[in-house]
């Protein structure tokens, strides 16, 4: 589900909506916005 969850993320998608869509919580869903943001 992270994988989905990242794809979302990457398109926009409301965090709520995403958390829903994947069983993800929301602390969890910004933990993987943040790491998207920052280069690895």
């Amino acid at each position: 589900m992270r994988e989905k969850a990242r794809k979302m993320l990457a398109k926009g998608y409301d965090l709520e909506d995403i958390s829903e869509i994947t069983d993800l919580s929301i602390a969890e869903l910004n933990k993987l916005q943040q790491s998207l943001r920052s280069p690895q």
